[in-house]
């Protein structure tokens, strides 16, 4: 597999028999940038999920990427989610620890699965609960399911979604603990 339509296919094909559905695809491509690919380009493609029966988005979402250069084809996939704001959660750290501790479990040694928190408010919004927080779970395709094709592809797919729903599932906001996120464990 050596282009982005055809592993973005598989992607899509995997994501939905999991019970997403596609909100959106967007195809770039992108020529040489202040000298950085001399001459070459690069494309990506971007699908945006939502699960079924969420059609007004309120819930996770799921996001599937795929970058094609002359070089390498490479993908990933993010699960994105709601995360309680500073007037719930004192810092990030703790956030932080608790999203890490459910990707350590949940997905697999060998899958690159780093984990941000992002905070954001709009002008004329103030205090603490008028910021929006999510947090999201990234999953890399390794470089050598890529190279393996799409049954490859489809395996580690696969056990990256079954990865995220773990995690979705064990990210609960839970008022006993003054809205701090719990992994799920006593």
């Amino acid at each position: 597999m050596d282009t982005l339509e055809p592993f973005l296919s598989v992607l899509r094909r995997d994501i939905e028999a999991g019970g997403w559905v596609l909100s959106g695809l967007q195809k770039t491509t992108s020529y040489e940038y202040d000298g950085a690919w001399e001459g070459g380009t690069l494309r990506s493609a971007y699908g945006f999920f939502h699960l079924v029966g969420d059609e007004n988005g309120e819930g996770p979402s799921l996001e599937a990427f795929v970058d094609e250069s002359h070089a390498s084809l490479d993908g990933a996939l993010s699960l994105v989610m709601k995360a309680p704001g500073p007037e719930r959660v004192p810092g990030v750290a703790d956030l932080l620890a608790v999203a890490l501790s459910l990707v350590e479990r949940a997905v697999p040694e060998g899958i690159p699965a780093p984990v941000s928190v992002t905070y954001s408010s709009s002008p004329g919004r103030t205090g603490p609960e008028a910021v929006d927080a999510t947090v999201r779970f990234k999953a890399r395709v390794p470089g050598s399911a890529v190279q393996g094709g799409e049954r490859t592809i489809r395996a580690v797919t696969c056990t990256i979604l079954k990865a995220f729903e773990e995690v979705r599932k064990g990210w609960t906001l839970d008022d006993s603990l003054d809205g701090r996120p719990t992994d799920g464990t006593p």
